[in-house]
């Protein structure tokens, strides 16, 4: 019998040091080999535009009877074109869109004529049924969970989503296949801060996320239910990378990975048994502050982490309700101090540019900041996401179309939406102020950051008196907390700090 030809597209937009795409590699391997032969086209690792020759040559060499594109809404357009120009090349072929974007703004994406079928949340077995259903004279695509589809009244179905309840049923996703040696000699390397391992992958621990922040669209991508693989699924696992693969970076990319703290526990202390003395471990997605605790912090420490990444995201107790955070800013810097007595280096993300935010809130923001000793500083710009409350509300008040798309996450010049409190803010200059500032609480940190600048970053300051008075202010007291910290040590009067300050060799 001759197989099914799939061809599974990353579209362009991803960070390649960041981003993989592993759900293709959990499609390839929990699809039988016998029935489909899949093939993924990475145009984000290739740089291959949808309408190019590279990517029709791409097409038609490999004839696909279906094309499966994932989006995110950043690059919902782009991957709309790659759906486009295979519906060119080939009219009959069947196109079927996944991922975050599908999964929260799937009415509006199934309406487009380029795309046949959609998938809502996981589809790591649904994707198999769907493809069995294709082959069939009378198709019944209501078997299949997750899928939204037009019948044959032309009226749009959605299917009930699909959320596994023993992870552990997943087969561990075919890395061979989303082409991780290429990845890894173009760069991957998400936020491991050992530069000696030049080796590093994505693993997945736990799905699901039940808060209610009112920015974020997790819950309804993974669910709310928090589901996690067991110990000796993800110990096996890990084993697997670092013996087949030679991978000593393992990037934890969910988005709640201490929600069962006696689970993230018992995950650190099975890691230490295995005796990977040279790997580490990182959860860039962030953790939950309250879903932790100094013991965790430790075992993390000993079992490979090097850094916690944190998400305060405001300093604004009004901004942080309305977000929906269920925070309380004043709980940070001690959670802060706690992690970094544990030995890690801490990296805060924060967000600014809120619907109704003032001024006087992002000054709260920078006095949160300059309270906490993070090592590491992101901060973003507010932007509406499909899927999201925020987004509903502002389409409700006809403060955005229904239709908008977010710009890139990563530069705070481009926004797709500006309240009308921040209309005259200088977001830029903010950012880069404050992060000066913020480096001037380490000196060496600081200046790394002018070599690695060059002449930007002294003509920066010298143009600026106010920010060039401020950082001195911030020096001084750098280097007088140091000096009393040091004393203390000789003195043998504060012993326990004196060994926090000199624990981490690659600060």
């Amino acid at each position: 019998m001759e197989k099914t030809k799939i061809s599974l597209v990353y579209p362009r937009g991803g960070d390649i040091k960041q981003g993989i795409p592993l759900a293709f590699g959990y499609l390839k391997s929990n699809t039988d080999e016998s029935k489909y032969d899949i093939k993924v086209i990475d145009c984000t690792l290739d740089n291959i535009a949808p309408d190019s020759s590279r990517f029709i040559d791409r097409i038609k060499q490999i004839k696909p009877e279906v094309v499966g594109v994932t989006s995110w809404s950043v690059n919902f357009p782009e991957a709309l074109a790659v759906s486009k120009t295979a519906k060119t090349i080939n009219p009959n072929v069947t196109t079927v869109l996944g991922g975050a974007h599908a999964t929260v703004a799937a009415e509006k994406v199934i309406k487009n004529e380029e795309i046949d079928f959609v998938f809502r949340g996981e589809a790591e077995f649904s994707f198999s049924v769907f493809l069995g259903e294709l082959k069939k004279a009378n198709p019944d695509f209501s078997k299949v969970k997750g899928l939204v589809y037009k019948n044959g009244k032309g009226e749009i179905v959605f299917n009930e989503i699909a959320r596994i309840e023993n992870l552990d049923d997943i087969k561990l996703p075919d890395y061979n296949a989303i082409n991780i040696e290429k990845y890894i000699k173009k760069g991957h390397n998400y936020q491991i801060y050992n530069h000696d391992i030049k080796r590093s992958a994505p693993i997945w621990v736990t799905r699901g996320c039940p808060y209610r922040c009112a920015f974020c669209s997790v819950p309804q991508v993974s669910g709310k239910k928090v589901r996690h693989h067991s110990l000796e699924y993800m110990m096996s696992w890990i084993t697997f990378l670092y013996e087949g693969y030679n991978i000593r970076g393992f990037s934890i990319i969910d988005d709640n990975f201490t929600f069962y703290t006696d689970y993230a526990k018992n995950f650190c202390r099975e890691v230490i048994k295995l005796s990977f003395n040279d790997v580490e471990f990182n959860c860039p997605n962030g953790v939950r502050m309250q879903r932790g605790d100094y013991e965790l912090w430790c075992l993390m420490r000993q079992a490979g982490w090097r850094s916690i990444v944190v998400a305060p995201e405001s300093g604004s107790e009004r901004v942080l309700k309305s977000l929906r955070k269920d925070l309380n800013p004043k709980e940070v810097p001690n959670i802060v101090k706690d992690i970094k007595k544990a030995g890690l280096r801490v990296d805060g993300f924060f967000m600014i540019g809120c619907p109704g935010e003032t001024r006087e809130d992002i000054k709260k923001t920078e006095s949160l900041i300059r309270k906490c000793i993070f090592d590491g500083l992101s901060i973003t710009v507010f932007q509406p996401m499909p899927g999201t409350l925020i987004y509903d509300e502002l389409v409700a008040k006809k403060q955005i179309a229904d239709d908008i798309l977010p710009e890139l996450f990563g530069d705070c010049r481009k926004r797709s939406y500006i309240h009308s409190t921040l209309k005259d803010f200088d977001f830029v200059k903010f950012i880069n102020d404050l992060r000066l500032i913020k480096y001037s609480d380490n000196p060496m940190v600081l200046l790394k950051k002018g070599i690695k600048l060059g002449r930007k970053l002294p003509r920066e300051i010298l143009c600026n008196p106010l920010l060039a008075f401020k950082i001195l202010i911030e020096i001084m007291k750098s280097c007088t907390k140091r000096l009393t910290f040091f004393f203390r040590g000789l003195n043998l009067t504060s012993i326990s700090y004196h060994k926090r300050i000199g624990h981490d060799d690659d600060r």
